[in-house]
């Protein structure tokens, strides 16, 4: 019963890690994007 206890936290703490990577991916697609066509704004005035 332990062993299983254990794979499930590990299992869970993996999943945790993955949605937060994602979540900063995510973040990191929705600033990106911005920053460039700020730069290209810029430039272009």
């Amino acid at each position: 019963m332990n062993d299983g206890g254990i794979v499930f936290g590990q299992r869970a703490l993996s999943l945790a890690v993955l949605k937060g990577r994602f979540l900063e991916h995510l973040a990191f697609l929705e600033v990106t994007p911005n920053m460039i066509g700020e730069a290209l704004f810029r430039r272009n005035e």
